[in-house]
């Protein structure tokens, strides 16, 4: 039987499966084409997006592909081409003709991955007092670490990776202990094309409103994809409800499962009523390193005039979800009252949920709490910056970071920014 090629997320969870017909090599370029049959419209659409998709994503320039029918091809390579052919005719029949064309890097395997990691601290109100500690919370287990190969950072532990073995298999793959704690390094390292997406960001959609969630290759979706997104870091998922502006939030927690934390909202400050419609969704941001969510919120009638637009954003080891909320005046909070205990940076929920997890609602920016209620009012009134984190352990130190309150609050103020680059070994 012909087995598939996966390239990039095509063939990963996506729900589309590219059998070759035809291999051709021009130079270092492979160029693979097939046909597909008997798909719904919805998967016609989706399939087709999703190949062009291979040229807009400037975030990933360069993909893995993996193909079991000629394992020798596996590798990291940069989509240079990519065509469909499709018409309505086409489509009476279900038929997609593509083409993609995949220029090899380096050999395909013989390279390297360089991740340069620069902390800042988030400019907040809250004074001096707070602290930061500089952390990639999981890195993919299977991933082999080199030497820092860059003298003028600060230099990492030559233990990368701990020992210890406590560290939870999460939603994509095994993931392992922190990754270092220094604010400003450089790691080069391998990973196998296969195995190239574990403990990353990514991007999923429910193509046709059953819940069954596919991912996403690139950043186009053939439609509005408002109420019918999600994204995940393995570690957090966060998801719109339904048509308005409230996000519902999970944390891959105690059971090892996706466990609800609650359902927040951008809310208008009159009576914290949440938005009537959501509109204008757009994928802003979508690869392993992150993943964002850009969507417009109307509350109340049209002639009022208060609208806002939403971004909702995940990095990869992040124990947090960042909402960006511009336009008109805000309170942040859980939809259902949750007694909250005070921090400078918001609150956390005082007793754990049913499933012996914990969240905080925070935010860099001067505000007034309703800790009754677990919500925020920003005194910035434009532009608010919130945050939900999701943690294991009220009281600091068990277990070990940043699966405590302390941690994951002090690595929302130390923000730990990467960038990644594919070299020849």
């Amino acid at each position: 039987m012909a087995s598939p090629i996966v390239i990039g997320r095509i063939g990963v969870d996506s729900g589309i499966e590219l059998i070759p017909r035809d291999v051709d090599f021009d130079g270092d370029v492979m160029r693979v084409s097939g046909e597909l049959f008997d798909m719904t419209e919805p998967e016609w659409a989706w399939t087709r997006q999703n190949v062009l998709n291979l040229l807009d994503n400037r975030d990933e320039p360069v993909v893995p592909v993996t193909w079991a029918a000629d394992p020798r091809l596996d590798g990291y390579y940069a989509p240079v081409g990519a065509s469909v052919r499709g018409s309505v005719g086409h489509l009476a029949n279900g038929r997609l003709d593509w083409s993609i064309d995949l220029q090899r890097i380096f050999g395909g395997l013989n390279v390297d991955i360089d991740d340069t990691y620069i902390a800042f601290l988030r400019v907040h109100d809250h004074g001096n007092g707070a602290s930061a500690a500089f952390t990639n919370a999981w890195i993919p287990a299977e991933m082999l670490p080199l030497e820092d190969p860059d003298d003028g950072l600060t230099v990492i532990s030559t233990d990368i990776r701990p020992a210890d073995t406590t560290s939870p298999g999460l939603a994509m793959g095994t993931l392992s202990d922190p990754l270092a704690t220094v604010p400003n390094f450089a790691l080069r390292h391998r990973i196998a094309p296969e195995d190239y997406y574990d403990g990353g960001c990514k991007v999923e959609i429910d193509l046709d409103g059953t819940s069954t969630w596919r991912d996403l290759n690139g950043l186009t979706v053939p439609g509005n994809p408002n109420g019918r997104w999600r994204i995940s870091n393995g570690v957090m998922r966060v998801s719109q409800s339904g048509t308005t502006g409230d996000l519902v939030v999970e944390y891959w927690g105690n059971t090892n499962a996706w466990e609800e934390l609650g359902t927040f909202r951008v809310g208008n400050i009159t009576g914290f009523t949440g938005a009537t419609d959501g509109e204008g969704c757009y994928v802003t941001e979508n690869s392993p390193l992150g993943a964002k969510i850009h969507y417009r919120l109307s509350y109340g009638t049209v002639s009022a005039g208060i609208a806002a637009t939403v971004d909702v954003s995940l990095r990869r080891g992040d124990q947090f979800v960042e909402i960006l909320a511009m336009g008109s005046t805000f309170v942040f909070g859980s939809t259902t009252t949750v007694a909250c205990t005070w921090t400078p940076f918001g609150a956390y929920r005082t007793a754990a949920n049913a499933a012996g997890n914990h969240f905080a609602i925070l935010t860099p920016d001067a505000h007034t709490k309703d800790l009754a209620n677990g919500r925020l009012t920003p005194t910035l009134t434009n532009t608010p910056r919130f945050a939900v984190a999701a943690y294991r352990e009220n009281s600091p130190g068990e277990p070990p970071f940043p699966n405590n309150r302390d941690g994951v609050i002090n690595g929302y103020i130390g923000v730990l920014a990467s960038a990644r680059r594919f070299l020849s070994r």
